[in-house]
């Protein structure tokens, strides 16, 4: 405060001295007010419903009266134990086995008939070519 009275006392005052000056008085203040909020400790509620889909699936101890939650344990395969399998579709398992295909018996053999089909079909238009056959 005492930069702003002086800024005030002169002529051609520095209004950005004086803008600082109001600025920390009012962050002393809303400092003051966080300070006391942080000393108070939050309120723990025991025994609080978690709901997943407008059903209580479980209890717990936390700092809020209800939980609602998108997902949860008893919900979800994976947790449940469900072996999903992963659909690639044909260009996506090719693509892989052309970089992977020597490490099929580590990786799996998805997309190898595939690959198979394709080199086939590549033999057989460069074949075309060379006969001077149309290719498609």
């Amino acid at each position: 405060a005492s930069v702003a009275m002086k800024a005030k006392g002169k002529k051609g005052a520095d209004f950005k001295a004086m803008a600082a000056a109001k600025a920390a008085v009012k962050n002393k203040a809303s400092n003051a007010a966080k300070d006391e909020e942080m000393k108070t400790a939050p309120k723990i509620y025991q025994d609080v419903p978690v709901i997943f889909n407008g059903k209580e699936v479980a209890k717990l101890n936390g700092t809020m009266s209800e939980y609602k939650v998108d997902i949860w344990s008893g919900a979800h395969p994976v947790w449940q134990g469900k072996k999903g399998k992963v659909s690639l579709d044909v260009s996506a398992a090719t693509k892989f086995q052309e970089k992977f295909g020597a490490m099929a018996d580590i990786l799996g053999s998805a997309g190898l008939e595939q690959l198979e089909k394709n080199k086939q079909l590549k033999k057989e238009q460069e074949e075309r070519k060379a006969a001077g056959l149309r290719t498609y």
